[in-house]
């Protein structure tokens, strides 16, 4: 930290040096040479923001189909009845096609909507999805594939198993490659688009969440490379890279039961090492205060940019949903220096205990048991 912060100052210092010796020879340039600098930088970042502000140009709903994976509830659920309000032909895939939450859909939507059985970590239960898409496409035009499907444990890396990493890969990261490589050539075929959730962690990584924000940062990679080969075919490829907001996922009762989940598979030899169930509880502490500090109310704002994403005739590359504080702490992180995101990452993320302090409080207890 304080290797960065001297760095930085002697940086400014030198810099003020220079404009202050070279005044009188070079005064007017270096002066004007800033005032340009600033001036463009300003006119790029009100161009970006009124870019975004602005709305867009849609495309009509008018006998398009659009294939959603996910929809048993959360994100999913919410943008298949959007669509399917908007005119859409909508295909949800549900993982429990018979279960209470996809019943709970079926009964908010209009006759054209299908829900179709789906896992997107099994190559068979995709393969039978794209036999009925094309078997009851019709007339319509295939316009997208949302890839919304994803889970979540939480979890410190040396204690999180190798089986939990492995599930959040096949999820989120193999099962968006699978289900677009199956309808890619669809969607060639129409000139449609790839749409994929991802998460505001696939762009930054938080302690607690590293798997989860591993699978991202794959998939988040898959589409910008996928992005630049699908152009030469007129295919779009659009990220939606959310904050955490008030779902399902992100319920107290399903953030503390992942924890456990975790800990419960954890090995029994870290258990007895620093790693105990006083650690653990100050863990879940410290994630149950995070989720609620940052779990983002008005869902909608998500579904609005999905919206936009699946709908727009010229969509951005990518949408990140969130408050104005959230958005200015992700520029931020961007551009300051590594080790004071880090710092502040520790303090208001990560379960930062004094090591030494915590062992020996756990040695006292060992002697009076």
């Amino acid at each position: 930290m304080f290797n960065t912060i001297a760095a930085h100052a002697v940086s400014a210092i030198f810099l003020g040096t220079i404009g202050y010796f070279t005044y009188s020879c070079i005064g007017c340039f270096y002066l004007a040479l800033t005032g340009l600098g600033f001036f463009f930088y300003i006119v790029y970042l009100l161009g970006n923001y009124v870019d975004n502000a602005l709305p867009r140009f849609r495309v009509t709903a008018t006998n398009k189909a659009v294939f959603i994976t996910g929809c048993d509830k959360g994100f999913g659920r919410m943008l298949a009845r959007r669509l399917d309000s908007m005119g859409y032909k909508v295909f949800a895939g549900c993982l429990d096609p018979d279960g209470e939450e996809a019943k709970k859909l079926k009964d908010t939507i209009s006759s054209h909507l299908e829900v179709i059985p789906l896992d997107v970590t099994k190559i068979s239960s995709i393969q039978n999805a794209l036999k009925t898409v094309e078997n009851k496409l019709g007339n319509y035009e295939f316009w997208a594939v949302v890839n919304n499907a994803g889970v979540i444990e939480r979890g410190e890396l040396e204690w999180t198993p190798l089986e939990l990493y492995r599930q959040q890969f096949e999820v989120n990261t193999f099962g968006v490659v699978s289900v677009t490589q199956a309808f890619l050539p669809l969607l060639r075929k129409f000139k449609g688009r790839v749409v994929t959730m991802v998460s505001v962690g696939g762009r930054h990584t938080f302690s607690g969440f590293v798997p989860y924000c591993m699978s991202k940062h794959a998939v988040t990679s898959f589409c910008d490379g996928l992005r630049l080969e699908m152009k030469k075919f007129g295919v779009k490829v659009v990220t939606v890279e959310p904050f955490s907001y008030q779902t399902d996922m992100t319920e107290m009762k399903t953030v503390l039961k992942s924890i456990e989940n975790t800990w419960e598979k954890c090995s029994t030899q870290l258990k007895n090492d620093v790693y105990d169930a006083d650690y653990m509880k100050a863990f879940s502490d410290c994630v149950r205060k995070f989720n609620e500090s940052t779990a983002l109310p008005h869902i909608e704002r998500v579904i609005d940019l999905l919206v936009e994403a699946v709908c727009a005739i010229s969509p951005h590359y990518s949408y990140v949903p969130g408050n104005t504080e959230s958005l200015l702490n992700l520029w931020l992180s961007k551009r300051a220096p590594k080790t004071l995101v880090d710092y502040f990452v520790r303090k208001k993320v990560t379960f930062d205990c004094d090591l030494e302090e915590h062992l020996k409080e756990k040695e006292i207890k060992k002697k009076n048991s």
